[in-house]
């Protein structure tokens, strides 16, 4: 789900993580990436192609 409202620290494309009450739902794939999702740059957030966001992601780490 997108953010309720956004904040000069949440880019543009940004998601609000869902309150978990079980340790399966809680520990899903989607629940453990959005907090890495949501501290990228927005410039390789908006990155053309699966190749671009790849080669940005790589120079982060």
């Amino acid at each position: 789900m997108p953010p309720k409202r956004l904040s000069r620290n949440l880019q543009g494309r940004s998601f609000r993580m869902l309150a978990a009450s079980s340790d399966f739902r809680k520990y899903s794939f989607f629940q453990r990436t959005i907090k890495y999702w949501n501290t990228l740059p927005s410039g390789v957030v908006s990155e053309p192609s699966v190749e671009n966001f790849y080669a940005s992601v790589t120079k982060l780490i």
